[in-house]
């Protein structure tokens, strides 16, 4: 939610597979969201793109069942050291460690951010592989670099005019190093 005296429907969104279990609660990370989903357990979502959430992990704390019951997580909270804290009603206390960061990508002030959309790359970070996304209003110059956690050019990906299209990259360890 961006604005709380204008909330807007956006988009539902449930387990692939799951059509029966009950959210309860959610907690938010930039551009991440993570759900206690009762008997559907953990569930981490990318939501970037708030009318496409896409699932990036989950962990079942009650996997006996995914029925509309009042069992299973029912509260979530997320430590800035990555661990996440899962309270289960029936099975107790999860602590569990994602293998990515959740971090938010601060909104620079660019007077030309009209002209081009890039999309958060998934998953993030990557392991074997990444997908960047990016479009272009027209042909422009374009410069996609990556770079480390602690800040550190990695690898320059593009450095050159492309067309105003939409441009998918799947990047590997390998062609970045």
């Amino acid at each position: 939610m961006r604005d709380l005296n204008n909330i807007t429907f956006v988009r539902d969104w449930q387990p692939t597979g799951i059509t029966s279990a009950i959210v309860h609660n959610i907690e938010t990370y930039g551009n991440y969201a993570v759900i206690a989903h009762y008997t559907a357990g953990i569930r981490i979502l990318n939501i970037s793109n708030p009318s496409n959430p896409v699932e990036v992990a989950w962990y079942d704390t009650y996997p006996s069942s995914n029925s509309t019951n009042f069992s299973g997580c029912w509260g979530v909270y997320k430590f800035s050291s990555g661990k996440i804290i899962g309270s289960d009603i029936s099975n107790g206390l999860f602590v569990i460690k994602t293998n990515f960061i959740m971090t938010e990508i601060p909104e620079e002030n660019n007077s030309n951010a009209k002209d081009y959309k890039l999309n958060q790359n998934f998953p993030n970070p990557f392991n074997p592989v990444t997908n960047i996304k990016f479009s272009l209003k027209e042909n422009s110059k374009v410069s996609l670099k990556i770079y480390s956690i602690q800040g550190k050019e990695v690898a320059d990906i593009i450095n050159d005019r492309r067309d105003g299209e939409i441009t998918k990259l799947i990047l590997t360890p390998v062609n970045i190093i």
